[in-house]
């Protein structure tokens, strides 16, 4: 009896110590995978936070880029204006330039018989001078006492 008994307790004390040694295992395995398990979701927080952080420099990026392509294209849009202004301006200029030089030309046109008419007065005037000198020339000849022919002026 007895010794049958204490062999008895004695295998299920065996088979308890078994058992609790593959508890012990299997708590040891659950404590290295939960802390696996932590550290893929602590590795993962991280991941994500730098996704995120990523996400938020690519669209401050991308909103400096849109910031600065819209200034590009207000300049450009400023400097087609200007140039548009400018090339209106020399438009204007060249008609008026242009407008200047006929002008210029109609005034020349006009003045050229006039210019000629001068001229030919002022070469008139040249020969009615030398007329008038050798006239005056005559009469002061004719005036002198003792010249054949001369009569005093009174």
């Amino acid at each position: 009896g007895r010794a049958a008994e204490v062999q008895e307790v004695q295998r299920e004390n065996a088979v308890l110590r078994q058992q609790v040694e593959e508890l012990r295992q299997y708590e040891r395995r659950a404590v290295q995978l939960s802390q696996a398990l932590n550290q893929e979701q602590l590795q993962r927080r991280r991941e994500e936070q730098d996704h995120r952080e990523q996400i938020a420099r690519w669209t401050a990026l991308q909103r400096s880029w849109t910031n600065k392509t819209s200034e590009t294209e207000r300049a450009l849009h400023e400097r087609d204006e200007e140039v548009q202004r400018l090339r209106r301006t020399t438009e204007n200029d060249r008609i008026e330039l242009e407008a200047l030089r006929r002008s210029h030309a109609s005034a020349a046109s006009r003045r050229a018989p006039v210019e000629a008419r001068l001229e030919s007065e002022v070469a008139a005037t040249g020969e009615l001078h030398q007329i008038c000198d050798a006239l005056r020339k005559q009469l002061a000849a004719q005036a002198r006492p003792g010249v054949a022919g001369g009569t005093r002026l009174a």
